[in-house]
């Protein structure tokens, strides 16, 4: 379980990153832009690099005869002398050389020494705009820093001989024979040294440089892009998480509880899908085979027992796809031979009407007003089956034979709707509609903004809610959760809206909702 849950969340967070690519893929771009402009107005320089070999005294000792041997290695020894290469000394002969005008904090500032981890030698680099500067820099800082590390080490050689031959001079009339001929060799070598010691060498001069160091276009994009896509994840997880709006069916139907009955794709919203009259833009064939699969879904919706008669469509709020729900149920109930009446208790904002192509008056209101009979407010829409515009046809009606669907319209826009749908002559005409009809499809107001479908739900048998994706939020479905909790309890079915092909969440034409 634990598991499962870890996988839920991962997946919801994937999802909520891909549904905020725009805001990822913006930041990531500004901040390319952004690097390549301070690439193109930063200025050019160049690096140039001269490399110094380093080596134990010890050895130059055994070079001339004596016991020397190295006490430190390589990598110690240039580690130790790296620090010394940009001594003032060295920097104010490199001026000197150069016949520079600029300031040994200048020259300092331009400079850096490191020890090249492979080879153990010293690399002294000089960075400036100008690359034949930054490469006589490099080699005058190399030259002179060689030059005086082995001068003093030469001189020190010197001075110990000196000290040695006035030591031997000193003792020459008592020393032993054997003494003094070790004193007489090793004054020797300190002479040799002090003559031919080379503890440093430049190894390697600098090249004048052909191509810049920095800026790095190429390399800044990159950097840039990857820290614009931790800060767009960043951006979009924030954004994400401040979005109330619900954006999965799986999210939804997980938030309300509720099965998931059915989805309505895009193209099919503001439709009465099957229908050959309706007026909207063509559906596809994929619009009809969703609404037969919510069709199947509402007869496993009930008890198993006690068969489904009547059913109200409704919303949190409006422009949810609630009537595109209610009028293509009703069509594919009728396609699939089942007597079905379609009533528009909407009777604030009808829409029926011009979808079906059928007259707006009268109607329901009309009726409950005492104005029109019944026979006056029926409305028999065209076989679903038989299409009459030349698009594909609608719901194939299997084993039975499909019937015309019925539907009463609004009619006139009453003043008081709410007292009308709560009235009792509306509770007897939808008890008598029921003994006549297969089933009753009701379009209803949305929950929250009126009162009307709390009239309506106690009435029917089930109830189908509408959502629409990216549109209604969290806070939106948890009122209508609680709305429908303090009205009788009625069977109650998920229908999400606008799905887009690519939401496998919604289970499309495989997912059936179990018996409740």
């Amino acid at each position: 379980m634990h598991e499962d849950t870890e996988t839920t969340t991962i997946q919801g967070s994937l999802r909520a990153l891909r549904s905020q690519w725009p805001v990822i893929a913006g930041v990531v771009l500004v901040c390319v832009l952004l690097a390549v402009a301070i690439s193109v107005v930063e200025h050019k320089t160049y690096t140039a690099t001269a490399t110094i070999s380093v080596t134990d005294p010890n050895t130059e000792i055994g070079l001339v005869g004596g016991l020397g041997g190295s006490t430190q290695t390589p990598q110690q020894l240039a580690s130790v002398h790296a620090s010394q290469v940009l001594r003032q000394s060295v920097i104010v002969a490199a001026i000197a050389d150069l016949h520079t005008p600029r300031s040994a904090a200048s020259i300092r500032q331009a400079m850096s020494v490191q020890v090249d981890p492979t080879s153990a030698l010293v690399d002294v680099t000089a960075t400036d705009r100008s690359p034949a500067f930054a490469a006589s820099l490099a080699n005058a800082i190399a030259h002179e820093d060689v030059a005086q590390s082995v001068a003093a080490a030469r001189a020190g050689y010197a001075n110990e001989a000196r000290r040695l031959a006035a030591t031997t001079k000193a003792s020459a009339a008592n020393a032993d024979p054997g003494v003094q001929a070790v004193y007489v060799e090793q004054l020797s070598r300190l002479q040799a040294l002090s003559a031919v010691a080379s503890p440093e060498l430049v190894q390697g001069l600098a090249d004048v440089p052909s191509s810049p160091s920095s800026p790095k276009p190429v390399r800044n994009a990159a950097i840039a892009a990857f820290l614009g896509l931790l800060l767009g994840i960043g951006a979009a997880t924030v954004r994400s998480s401040l979005d109330r709006r619900l954006s999965t069916a799986a999210e939804i139907e997980t938030r309300l509880g509720l099965p998931l009955v059915g989805h309505v794709r895009p193209s099919g919203m503001g439709q009465a899908v099957g229908l050959g009259t309706n007026g909207g833009t063509a559906y596809e064939p994929a619009d009809v085979e969703t609404f037969r699969v919510l069709r199947q879904n509402l007869l496993f919706l009930g008890d198993g027992i006690t068969p489904i008669r009547s059913v109200v469509v409704t919303s949190a709020l409006p422009e949810e796809g609630k009537t595109t729900v209610a009028a293509s149920l009703a069509i594919a109930s009728a396609a699939a031979g089942k007597l079905t009446l379609l009533v528009e208790c909407d009777l604030r904002r009808p829409a029926l009407a011009p979808r079906l192509g059928i007259p707006a008056t009268p109607g329901l209101a009309d009726y409950l007003l005492g104005t029109a009979e019944p026979h006056e407010v029926l409305r028999v829409v065209a076989n679903p089956d038989q299409p009459t515009d030349g698009r594909a046809p609608g719901f194939a009606a299997g084993g039975d034979q499909a019937k015309p669907l019925v539907c009463i319209p609004c009619g006139t826009v009453p003043a008081h709707p709410a007292e009308l749908l709560g009235s009792e002559r509306f509770r007897s005409f939808l008890s008598a509609a029921s003994e006549d009809y297969d089933l009753i499809v009701i379009d209803s107001p949305p929950l929250l903004p009126v009162v009307d479908a709390r009239e309506l739900i106690p009435l029917a048998s089930a109830v189908l809610l509408c959502v629409r994706l990216s549109q209604t939020t969290d806070d939106q479905m948890t009122a209508a959760r609680e709305a429908l909790g303090r009205l009788p309890q009625r069977a109650t079915g998920l229908v999400v809206s606008d799905v887009a092909p690519t939401d496998s969440s919604a289970g499309y034409s495989y997912y059936y909702a179990e018996s409740r």
